[in-house]
């Protein structure tokens, strides 16, 4: 009997150490204002990978500067993938604290497996559990709600709980993301670069010139077209790609009055 019990406290003991957690905070990403994130997958540093998806809804998932989340739309759906031979065993998110539009209640949602339970506008979390599984993929049911209104998700970070699996080997860099999406502007912008990659450089061009170290916020304030494009390095990675944007500051507009205006 003690054999025996020793036997199924080590086991404890052991699944205990295996579990590992993974978080993925969309507001650390450098996501530039509006980023469409339909069919993107994020990936964390261990390997836990999250896509959001269109799904059978009208609007794609995008993050928005505005509450610094990702929003989510009825009939949307996030899934979420362990790491190579990992298994999930929970997922926490928490939301954005703002009154919006959502679900009546747990039935507003649909998962692959497992359970899910959000409070987006009381607690602001949301949690999936589950016995183990590789995927878990959490859908926005593509209906109004009681006051006929179509719910929304807005999820800032995701932490993964799973048993198992590995991080993937990093051999190149993350490619830098742009604080400003590029458009056209009536007034100067400044331009901030970002990359997830730990301790790598970011180098850039402004309308084809010399290469130069990103430092600081890149002012683009002349009227006219005007291309940015940036890649990130760093030693015993390969260059990541290059991120092109174009921005164009437009002359200011001249009118008689308000009411021409």
């Amino acid at each position: 009997m003690k054999k025996f019990l020793l036997s199924t406290m080590a086991l404890v003991a052991a699944m205990t150490v295996s579990a590992a957690t993974s978080t993925l905070d969309y507001t650390a990403l450098g996501l530039a204002n509006q980023t469409d994130l339909d069919g993107v997958a994020q990936t964390t540093a261990e390997g836990v990978s999250v896509t959001l998806a269109k799904g059978e809804g009208t609007n794609a998932p995008k993050y928005y500067t505005s509450g610094t989340a990702v929003r989510c739309y009825a009939g949307n759906t996030i899934t979420v993938a362990a790491p190579a031979g990992g298994k999930i065993t929970q997922i926490d998110m928490t939301l954005r604290d703002y009154n919006y539009a959502v679900a009546d209640d747990n039935s507003g949602y649909t998962v692959s497996s497992g359970t899910f339970t959000a409070d987006p506008a009381g607690a602001y979390t949301a949690q999936w559990t589950g016995t183990g599984v590789e995927t878990v993929s959490i859908a926005i049911n593509n209906a109004q709600n009681a006051a006929k209104r179509w719910p929304q998700f807005h999820s800032r970070t995701i932490t993964v709980t799973y048993e198992g699996g590995s991080a993937p080997v990093v051999t190149k860099c993350a490619t830098p993301k742009f604080s400003v999406a590029e458009g056209t502007f009536y007034s100067p912008v400044n331009v901030e670069l970002s990359t997830t990659t730990e301790g790598a450089t970011i180098v850039y061009t402004l309308d084809g010139g010399a290469e130069t170290t990103y430092t600081e916020a890149i002012a683009i304030s002349a009227v006219g077209s005007h291309t940015l494009t940036a890649y990130a390095k760093a030693d015993g990675l390969d260059n990541s790609d290059t991120a092109t944007a174009t921005y164009v500051i437009a002359a200011p507009v001249e009118v008689g009055s308000i009411d021409e205006f």
